[in-house]
């Protein structure tokens, strides 16, 4: 039987030897396919890469870590669910760079190309959802691993702005948006993935928006600098409706121990720590006026056009705090200030 080796240099030498053999033999490659699509695990562990330009090498086979295995087999079944209907939200609660988005990137990606699947991609900017040259942004993670599987395994497959399907035909699609109020509001799919949403500028009204047009919502994000403000923290304390959630710790990664923690904790501030490693919410507003609650200001009350956006601009200043509150006509491009 077929195992790929889980160490890194093994698992290099089988993957060139699973690949030469294949190259000579179609049977081969028919048996290689069918087991992709059976399992993920082998699929990742035998033909999917990782990208990471502050290693020497950076180019490494993408070989699961047990957290990322387990997390595969427990998304897989939450996954299953939403076929047969279910209403199924994922709120992944992890510190930074555990790997969670390139394992989700994976998933998608294995489904988009061995089932029938459609998902949509977003992230609270643009530029981390598609832009060329950006290890950090999804189709690119998507782009790297295309590139490097074989086109017996894979097909051809067009590659648009914020779009990816088959060049001949069928309907399964990979299609990406940033965050907006609408996301996901046009298009039924399979998957909804709101990559980040802690830091989602309009994170209520997108995740809101696409309730209707798929079953399965994930949502990965660490701890952002609102902190409990967040509708990723409500929605993660069940404050704004039923989720299921899932959570990676900086240990996690099997690269990481005490010592890793300890140069981390040097060479960060005190709040740093806590939410990009230790995932705290409490950490994340301290000293921050931006952060702090206001929902006790009184306004007035004024006269406005209720048919135009309301837009308040805040400058929190040493001696004194500037409020205006001010509406703007598209259709003019005039601004009106209104107190």
């Amino acid at each position: 039987m077929l195992i790929p080796p889980k160490d890194p240099i093994a698992n290099k030498a089988f993957r060139l030897k699973l690949i030469d053999q294949a190259e000579q033999d179609e049977e081969m490659q028919l048996l290689l396919t069918r087991r992709c699509s059976d399992s993920f695990e082998f699929f990742c562990d035998s033909f999917c890469w990782t990208y990471d330009p502050r290693e020497p090498d950076p180019h490494k086979p993408f070989i699961l870590w047990p957290k990322q295995r387990d997390f595969i087999v427990w998304l897989e079944g939450m996954y299953i669910r939403s076929q047969t209907g279910e209403k199924i939200n994922i709120l992944i609660d992890k510190p930074r760079a555990v790997g969670v988005s390139y394992t989700l990137m994976v998933w998608l990606l294995w489904h988009y190309l061995f089932h029938d699947f459609t998902a949509r991609i977003g992230s609270w900017k643009e530029d981390y959802v598609d832009k060329r040259g950006e290890p950090d942004a999804l189709f690119t993670k998507l782009d790297y691993n295309l590139a490097r599987l074989p086109l017996w395994l894979t097909g051809n497959h067009e590659r648009a702005h914020l779009i990816l399907k088959p060049a001949g035909g069928g309907t399964n699609s990979l299609v990406g948006e940033s965050a907006n109020p609408d996301f996901g509001r046009g298009g039924r799919k399979n998957v909804a993935l709101f990559d980040e949403y802690g830091f989602w500028a309009w994170a209520r009204s997108s995740w809101e928006s696409a309730g209707e047009s798929t079953n399965m919502r994930i949502a990965p994000s660490s701890p952002p600098e609102t902190g409990k403000d967040s509708h990723h923290y409500k929605l993660l304390t069940n404050q704004a409706g039923r989720v299921f959630k899932y959570e990676f710790d900086w240990k996690d990664d099997p690269r990481r121990n005490d010592k890793w923690l300890a140069e981390a904790k040097a060479t960060k501030s005190e709040e740093e720590y806590a939410r990009e490693v230790l995932k705290s919410y409490e950490g994340t507003t301290k000293g921050k006026v931006y952060a702090v609650s206001l929902k006790h200001a009184i306004v007035s009350k004024v006269e406005y056009d209720p048919y135009l956006p309301l837009f308040v601009s805040w400058d929190f200043g040493l001696d004194e705090t500037a409020m205006i509150w001010w509406q703007k006509d598209w259709a003019t491009n005039k601004v009106r200030m209104i107190d």
